[in-house]
């Protein structure tokens, strides 16, 4: 969930809130020190995963773990080069659009199947 002109750090108190909603917001919070990537609801896990302040290490692990892969796949910290392997696991069209896809399917093992492309009809 994003919030314009919600500001994007001080949520941290929020951590314990009883609505999903609220934590999704604080774990985003990139002052959070651990953001909680094993919450019970699924937007907090993607939320947390996606926080810029995990690790590589820790992104790696998430990318790993179904729960989490898609919030990780998206996280702005994750380098580069794993961001093309994750996408060079995926087959582009030859009209150039390129598959919409989950990062669970990213990173199951060949071409990304039964995706819905971008760029197109």
């Amino acid at each position: 969930m994003t919030l314009p002109g919600f500001p994007s750090t001080g949520r941290t108190h929020l951590i314990g809130h009883p609505d999903p909603e609220v934590r999704a917001l604080a774990a985003a919070d990139p002052t959070l020190p651990e953001p909680p990537v094993d919450d019970a609801d699924e937007a907090v896990r993607r939320a947390a995963a996606a926080n810029p302040s995990l690790t590589p290490e820790t992104l790696e692990t998430l990318l790993a773990d179904p729960r989490t892969a898609e919030g990780a796949a998206a996280n702005p910290s994750l380098p580069v080069p794993r961001m093309h392997a994750l996408l060079d696991r995926c087959r582009v069209a030859p009209d150039g659009r390129v598959p919409f896809v989950r990062a669970t399917h990213l990173l199951a093992s060949g071409p990304c199947k039964g995706d819905t492309m971008l760029g197109g009809q």
